[in-house]
């Protein structure tokens, strides 16, 4: 039998017992009070909408829309860290740009969670206009379809949390973080951080470009996205339709014609060519092309003319597509048609090219005053061969003949 002697005294053991427990118990806590972060199901902790939660965002959209200051816009938007900076986001935004006379409506949604972080969504129209003094132009009304959505706070409130496009052009104002720069009708605009130093310098280029040729003094917009996502939610396309093009010449809702610029093609762009893209748009954007049922060589053609009035390169860089088509498979046949503008890939560039040159040959004769009638008349619907006749006496007959032999000599 062991000596009791032996046996390790009472008192220890018992403490060693109380240390586990109280471990355990810290432990529970940390599971506990961590259980909202790293649970598997985080909408555990988050509260059930309230009653009649539709009834709570009407109220709540009604608030928006009626705030006058950005304080009153903060509440309007819910008790939370992430509803202040939104709304705040949002104030600054429409200041930016001018916005007033907002309505949020809702039109569906609001009564069930359908995200797994235990929020709602609700399509919602929004209505708003513009000062005159806007960088987007002046308008008495615009209205978009948004998806916004809210989290329940526990107090029969929601938390307006996020806002995404809901089928249509995803308004400037609710995009993302605005920075304007610039001024005196050249103005830049960056969404959510796109390089808007770069840009601005650009745009100030273009529009006196625009100016000395064809004598416009439109404003020039040019918006910079930080990603293609986000452009392609301002235009109301798919990010797979904006991939081909480094800049596009449209309207934004509620906006007056402005370039759009695609930052995953332009920002790779070295900064002549940079330069050649803002001026081309800017033609369109400056000289009512945007929305015209214009024949595409003439459009396309003229704004080359304008960006590339200036350019110093060698014709093998600014034309090089075309003329190797030609010294591999002779001139085309015909002008540019709208259906080779339609075709994608490869070959669209040297339809491109094809189109400038013919303005470039016309240019070389005919003063920039006949050139810029030409397009105008053509811009305003007259038809070509007659426009042709009228501004710089020629007809498509000659003119196709007189580019097929200047494309020649050029791939030579």
């Amino acid at each position: 039998m062991a000596d009791p002697d032996d046996a390790p005294p009472a008192a220890p053991r018992a403490a060693n017992v109380g240390a586990v427990a109280i471990l355990v118990a810290v432990l529970v806590g940390l599971l506990v009070w961590q259980r909202p972060w790293a649970g598997d199901d985080p909408a555990a902790a988050v509260p059930d909408l309230p009653t009649r939660s539709d009834r709570v965002v009407v109220e709540q959209l009604a608030a928006l829309s009626a705030a006058e200051t950005a304080a009153d816009f903060r509440r309007a938007a819910g008790e939370s860290a992430a509803s202040a900076e939104l709304a705040d986001r949002i104030w600054r935004a429409r200041t930016a740009l001018a916005v007033d006379g907002i309505d949020f409506r809702r039109m569906s949604g609001g009564t069930v969670v359908d995200d797994p972080d235990g929020s709602t969504s609700v399509v919602v129209e929004v209505s708003w206009g513009t000062a005159e003094a806007s960088p987007l132009g002046g308008t008495d009304s615009a209205t978009a379809r948004v998806r916004l959505r809210f989290l329940p706070t526990g107090d029969e409130r929601l938390a307006l949390t996020g806002v995404q496009t809901a089928g249509d052009l995803m308004p400037l104002w609710l995009a993302g973080e605005i920075d304007v720069r610039g001024g005196a009708g050249a103005v830049a605009i960056s969404v959510d951080g796109g390089g808007i130093d770069a840009v601005t310098e650009k745009v100030e280029v273009a529009r006196e470009q625009v100016e000395r040729i064809t004598g416009s003094d439109e404003p020039l917009v040019v918006v910079d996205p930080a990603t293609a996502e986000l452009g392609a939610d301002l235009l109301g396309r798919t990010e797979a339709e904006l991939a081909p093009i480094a800049g596009v010449a449209t309207r934004l809702t509620g906006s007056r014609p402005l370039v759009l610029l695609n930052p995953d093609v332009f920002a790779a762009m070295d900064g002549r060519a940079a330069q050649v893209v803002v001026t081309h748009e800017a033609t369109h954007a400056m000289t009512g092309a945007v929305g015209a049922a214009v024949e595409p060589w003439v459009s396309e053609g003229f704004a080359d003319f304008v960006a590339l009035r200036d350019d110093t390169a060698p014709l093998d860089v600014s034309a090089g597509q075309i003329l190797e088509q030609v010294r591999t498979s002779g001139a085309p046949a015909s002008l540019p048609s709208a259906a080779d503008f339609d075709t994608g890939g490869s070959g669209l560039g040297a339809v491109y090219e094809g189109a400038w040159l013919i303005f470039r040959l016309i240019g070389e004769t005919a003063p920039d005053a006949s050139v810029v009638e030409f397009y105008t008349r053509v811009r305003d619907g007259a038809d070509v061969e007659q426009a042709l006749s009228d501004t710089l006496g020629t007809d498509l007959t000659s003119l196709t003949a007189a580019w097929r032999d200047y494309l020649t000599t050029g791939a030579s």
